[in-house]
This record gives C-alpha cells, structure tokens and sequence, in this order.
C-alpha cells in the first residue's frame, strides 16, 4: 500500500519500488522463497495508469499467473504490503566497518544497489579461503538496508611451501618469523668467496603470489647457486695461474706452483685445485726443504730411506761392520756412521766424505819390560 501519486508517474517509476514477498519476480523463480528484490519491468508494465495504486496478488505456486491489480485507497484488506510510490531508496544505517587486515573500496552513496568491496590485506583471505580476497556489500535500501551485515574476517594463511626450494651446498638460510605466508621472506647467503653468477653474494626470496595464477604462491625471485668466484685461493710459498678480474665457475681447477726451495713433497712442487660449492679447493702448503737431493751411499755402508727433505731432516750412513769412515783434518776420529742435517736448504755438513768406508786396521805396540 503506498502514498497518492498521479498515475501517469506511477507507470515510469515503479521501477524504483521494492516489495517484500516470496519469489523472484524478475526470472519466475520460485516466490515460495521469500526474501527482498526488485520488481521486475514484466511487473510494472502490468499497470495501466488508470489508478496511483496497485496490488500484486502472489498466487500460493509458481504455476500460476502474477497480476497486478487498480485499487482505491479504501482498499484496506491486504495481508502485505508489496510495494510503496515512492520508496525508501537508500540505505539509512552506515555500512559494516572494514574488520583488521581489511581495506573499504565506497564512494560514499546510500542509493540503493550501491555496492561497497572490503579487500584483504595481501597475505588475508576471506574466512582462510585462498581462492577468496574481497567480499561485497550491497544496499538493499530501507527495509533491507546492507546486506550482507556482517562480513566474514581476513585471515592470514600459510601459502608457500620451503621443501620445495633449492639446497645448495654451503649456503647460509635464514628465514623470517612467518616465511609460509605472504611476503615472508628466506635469506641465502653465499659461503665466503663465492657470488652467484650475477654477482650477489646475498639474495632474498619471498612468498608472493604467482603471475600464471591468481590462486598459486611460490618463492620469488627464483634463487640461484653459488657457483661463481672472481677471488684468486690463498696460498703460501706459491704462485697460481689465477688471471685477475676472470669469473670463475664450480669445476675450474687452477695450477699452484711452489716458489724456489720449497716444494710439496720429495717428488712435487706442482698441484690443482679445483672450485667447489664452499670456495677454491684444499691448498697444500708449500715448505723450504733442501731440494739438491742428499749425497747417495758409498762402498760398504748404507743409509736411511729418505722420507723427508724439510729444514731439520736427518739422514745418517752407518759402515759395514768391520769398516768405518776415513779419517782427516776436520774429523779426525773414528766412526762407522755419520749423520747429515737439512738446514739452510743444504744437507750439512756437506764436506763428509761418504764415498767409502775404510777397512780398520789394528796397529800392535810392543814394549821391552
């Protein structure tokens, strides 16, 4: 039942009524579900402009027929009100507050159908659902005012998954209190030396929405491995073939050569050493060490397995039994066995006579008593 109104205006603005009853006028859905709608231009174009007034009469099925009927304003037997010239078009209540981790998008309009969008935060989802970012409220004027009332929280989700990262071999993760959800955030950093092939030696991967989707999230930007290196290895008592300002990759080897009167080992004054994930290989230091191999053993006497050549290495020559080394000025005593020190890069002494040893010969003294 509504206010007087001419009739030739009640035919073009019925369209802005609202009615209360139970179906979809629009579609000729099912009215057996009540709710609050629009009344359809099939509905408005029922009136004849003959009086202001006009009663819908909702048939008990869906089978039936909708009419709308002229009534005068004595009329006073309706059982509900459908519609009223000229409506309550806007929403008089304000609309729901956005909640936490929520952002309103409203020009402020209280016309009915205006619509307001509440947006998660990034990393929120509407009621946990990942699918879902945003919910509508729709003003459904005075006797529906905003619907829904009452909207659903944003709440932050777990969305990326860590196993499926790189591991790389000697970098250092370290990871924000939240990495799972969005814009949480994993470090990798690069073992001592070593950058990635661009040259970071620090990178950040965070937990972002991927571009093919708006439902996937993965770790962005892609991490990279640590495999390059532009730093020379550290060495001692050597030289390298290491070219300054050359980038160099896991798997390339370098030659280190040992300076003069140092070497490896008795054989080697040369090795390589390869690049691995942590840095340049293992170097194995170089040591002074009497190079001028030591004097070989003479007739009738032996001497030690040369097992080392380093500064304080011994090697001693020991005579056959029976035999000893010749005497002179600087050694005048008897010996079966001499002994030489490397000191100084020499053997030493170096003026032993090791060439041979001697026969001893025994020399009798008699006395008249």
């Amino acid at each position: 039942m509504g206010m007087e109104a001419p009739a030739e205006v009640a035919r073009l603005t019925l369209c802005e009524m609202f009615h209360i009853c139970p179906t979809h006028l629009i579609n000729g859905g099912d009215w057996t579900q009540g709710g609050l709608y629009n009344v359809s231009a099939d509905v408005i174009n029922m009136a004849d402009g003959s009086l202001p007034h006009y009663a819908l009469h909702v048939p008990a099925t869906i089978a039936e027929s909708l009419t709308l009927a002229a009534f005068p304003m004595t009329k006073s037997d309706f059982t509900v009100t459908l519609c009223q010239f000229p409506g309550i078009a806007k929403c008089l209540a304000q609309p729901p507050a956005p909640l936490a981790s929520m952002t309103q998008t409203w020009d402020n309009s209280t016309d009915v159908g205006t619509e307001i969008i509440y947006r998660c935060s990034p990393g929120f989802f509407v009621n946990s659902t990942i699918t879902e970012t945003e919910q509508t409220v729709t003003c459904l004027g005075q006797l529906g005012e905003w619907d829904p009332a009452d909207l659903q929280p944003c709440v932050a989700v777990e969305v990326c998954n860590d196993t499926e990262l790189p591991v790389y071999e000697g970098v250092v993760v370290t990871k924000s209190v939240t990495p799972l959800y969005v814009n949480g955030s994993i470090n990798y950093t690069c073992p001592a030396g070593m950058t990635t092939a661009t040259g970071l030696e620090l990178q950040t991967t965070l937990c972002s929405n991927d571009s093919s989707s708006p439902n996937l999230y993965s770790y962005l930007p892609l991490l990279l491995p640590c495999d390059t290196t532009t730093l020379p290895p550290v060495v001692m008592d050597a030289t390298t073939d290491w070219v300054e300002n050359t980038s160099y990759t896991i798997n390339d080897t370098l030659t280190v050569t040992c300076n003069e009167n140092t070497v490896l080992d008795l054989e080697n004054t040369t090795q390589t050493i390869i690049l691995t994930a942590s840095g340049w290989s293992t170097v194995i230091p170089c040591y002074n060490a009497c190079t001028t191999a030591p004097p070989v053993a003479g007739t009738e006497m032996t001497r030690d397995n040369l097992t080392s050549n380093a500064f304080g290495a011994t090697l001693t020559y020991t005579c056959s039994a029976g035999f000893s080394f010749p005497t002179s000025i600087n050694y005048p005593t008897v010996s079966s066995s001499r002994t030489i020190t490397c000191e100084n890069y020499t053997w030493s002494p170096d003026d032993y006579d090791v060439t041979a040893c001697v026969k001893c010969k025994w020399i009798y003294f008699y006395a008249d008593i």
